[in-house]
């Protein structure tokens, strides 16, 4: 099997910037809780990948037309009561510049979904090198 070429890993990240929209559960609003949002499966429209996860995944909207003309969500299931999210894409028509084939799949898994996620993995990244650099442990986690 061919190693993927570039064109197909930059399909791969958009299929993962799809799987992060929402789908029309937002875990960030006021009173909102992590239940299993209700599975969602179709056409994707260009509002659901331009408002993307609220965060930096987010399609511009020439990039949203162009990605819901190529693909549909055959099943999304967002935010488990742990955050986590699965999409499983299927590719709508040949399209040989993208190496994108009619009925290609993509399955596309999400991680949990917390507002501060980056600053926790910021701190576990922190924490990680201080076990493997003991020199550092009286060193100041910021």
């Amino acid at each position: 099997m061919p190693s993927p070429t570039i064109v197909e890993y930059l399909n791969y990240a958009d299929a993962q910037m799809a799987a992060e929209a929402l789908f029309d559960f937002n875990a960030t609003e006021p009173g909102a809780n992590l239940s299993p949002g209700a599975p969602f499966s179709g056409p994707i429209t260009t509002a659901v990948l331009t408002q993307g996860n609220l965060h930096a995944s987010r399609f511009s909207s020439i990039q949203a037309e162009k990605f819901a003309s190529q693909w549909s969500v055959v099943e999304h299931i967002s935010n488990t009561t742990t955050g986590f999210s699965g999409t499983l894409l299927r590719a709508l028509r040949d399209d040989a510049g993208q190496s994108i084939h009619a009925g290609d799949l993509v399955l596309s898994f999400r991680s949990t979904e917390f507002i501060d996620d980056a600053a926790r993995d910021n701190q576990a990244t922190r924490r990680g090198r201080r076990q493997r650099h003991p020199e550092r442990r009286n060193a100041k986690l910021s």
